[in-house]
This record gives C-alpha cells, sequence and structure tokens, in this order.
C-alpha cells in the first residue's frame, strides 16, 4: 500500500471512500464499513451538501475525514491482529485505564 504523501483531498461521498480504499488494495472496504466506523466513532458524521440539505444527494465526508479513513485501513492492513480493536465510543477513553 504506497501512498503518495503530496496527495490533496477533496471531500467525498461514502462511494468515494471506498473507492479510495480499493486504490489502496483494501477489497473488502464497503460503503457499509464506512457506516461502522462512523456509528463507532472512528470517523465524523458526513455533511449535507449545501444545495440539498434536505434533500438525497449523498452527504459528503470533508477532506480531513477522507484522509483519516485511508489512514486507518493503512493501519488496520499493517496489524498483525486479524481485527484492530478500538473503543466503541470515546467515553470509554477516559474511563478505562
Amino acid at each position: 500500500m504506497d501512498e503518495d504523501r503530496t496527495a490533496v483531498w477533496a471531500e467525498g461521498t461514502s462511494t468515494d471512500l471506498v473507492a479510495d480504499a480499493h486504490a489502496l488494495g483494501v477489497e473488502s472496504a464497503s460503503t457499509r464499513m464506512v457506516t461502522s466506523w462512523v456509528e463507532e466513532g472512528l470517523l465524523a458524521s458526513p455533511d449535507p451538501r449545501e444545495a440539498s440539505a434536505h434533500g438525497s444527494d449523498p452527504r459528503v465526508f470533508p477532506p480531513a475525514q477522507r484522509e483519516l479513513f485511508t489512514k486507518l485501513l493503512e493501519a488496520r492492513e499493517r496489524s498483525p491482529l486479524g481485527r484492530v480493536p478500538h473503543a466503541r465510543s470515546p467515553a470509554s477513553c477516559c474511563t478505562c485505564g
């Protein structure tokens, strides 16, 4: 998984994040994975598009979240563990340990 460190990130939909993952060689990535990571607090919720706050256009992730998604995937791929453990909520980070 070679990364171009000079990449300029743009906002993107869940589908764009999955395409980024596939480009990195992570074929198991899916829109469901993105949704799960949002629900678990690993990614921020995507923003509604300004032109369609009440419409059906897909929500978009800011550039920083798109970059974070790829960095998390890279870390997961480097891990010797079958599944990378992580906290289910930010509060558990404060109460455990």
